[in-house]
């Protein structure tokens, strides 16, 4: 049985581009990571809050070192239980280490969502 070594994020969402233009049809625009609340259904402590982002940055790190346009209108969005933290890139492809986490109701995710489309 061959075990699969690579790690994916739980979802990606793309845009279709025009060949030749980014080098890809397919343009990767957001990465998202869902931390499970497991049965109990308990608050995440900020460590496992900020071990979330980690392995977000990790899969952030590997799409932007394959080189799919990622300098640029790049996101990655953390979720776990009714929390989110977006993560945009800079000008330079960096992205932050950290950032604040706000409820999926509240609109300040609402604005940062409407952000994300405009990209």
């Amino acid at each position: 049985m061959h075990i699969d070594k690579r790690h994916y994020p739980d979802f990606v969402v793309t845009a279709y581009g025009q060949p030749g233009v980014y080098g890809e049809e397919d343009i990767i625009r957001l990465v998202v990571e869902v931390r499970s609340l497991g049965r109990d259904l308990k608050e995440p402590s900020a460590m496992e809050k900020q071990e979330v982002i980690d392995q977000l940055l990790r899969y952030l790190y590997v799409i932007g070192e394959m080189g799919l346009r990622w300098a640029d209108k790049a996101a990655g969005m953390c979720i776990s239980g009714t929390e989110a933290a977006i993560l945009q890139s800079k000008s330079n492809g960096k992205f932050p280490k950290s950032t604040t986490w706000h409820s999926i109701y509240s609109n300040r995710f609402t604005d940062a969502i409407q952000k994300l489309a405009d990209m």
